[in-house]
């Protein structure tokens, strides 16, 4: 896998398509669907499912998750700072 480096997107949208999560960050769609299945990547901090047959995966956390797989402790900080966010967001909008 690979840091985002894209010339043409200097910073990549919110979330992302498959295709797009594998040209930016070189995964594969075998690769994307072992870190669901496993738990590594988790639903909604690493991607979101659309319906059934769509799921977008959130650049920010993926580039975060490859950049600290040696650091869980930093990764997981991360992701529940995002998380504090989300759901924040969603006691004020109710």
């Amino acid at each position: 896998m690979k840091r985002h480096k894209d010339k043409t997107t200097p910073h990549p949208p919110i979330f992302l398509r498959g295709d797009e999560c594998d040209r930016i960050y070189g995964t594969t769609p075998e690769f994307r669907k072992q870190q669901r299945c496993s738990g590594e990547w988790r639903e909604p901090v690493h991607f979101i499912r659309l319906n059934s047959r769509n799921i977008v995966y959130r650049s920010k956390m993926i580039e975060s998750w490859i950049e600290n797989r040696d650091q869980t402790e930093k990764h997981l900080a991360e992701a529940e700072n995002l998380l504090r966010k989300h759901y924040s967001k969603n006691r004020q909008a109710a």
